[in-house]
């Protein structure tokens, strides 16, 4: 499953690679998580209103810091910053 998301290009690969590396729900969770969730120097993010209502914390190991420094690098060169982590090829957001 892993060697496939190196098939599936710069838009879904990284995507797929965080939901199997964090074990979270993939549409309410990665889909839709943003920057100012991530705390890199604690290595973690943190979901504000996951499916429980509850609020919690996402342990994040190096190849999911990697990840997501991968698609930073990637919108950065895009010039289109963007508030969600996973936006559209050409660095837009996906709504």
């Amino acid at each position: 499953m892993w060697a496939a998301t190196n098939e599936t290009g710069n838009l879904w690969g990284p995507y797929f690679r965080l939901c199997i590396l964090t074990g979270q729900r993939s549409r309410s969770d990665v889909l839709k998580m943003k920057w100012d969730w991530i705390d890199l120097k604690k290595c973690r993010y943190e979901v504000p209103s996951p499916k429980n209502g509850k609020p919690h914390v996402v342990h994040l190991c190096d190849v999911a810091l990697l990840e997501l420094s991968i698609i930073k690098t990637l919108q950065e060169s895009k010039s289109k910053p963007n508030e969600k982590v996973r936006g559209k090829q050409d660095g837009t957001v996906r709504h």
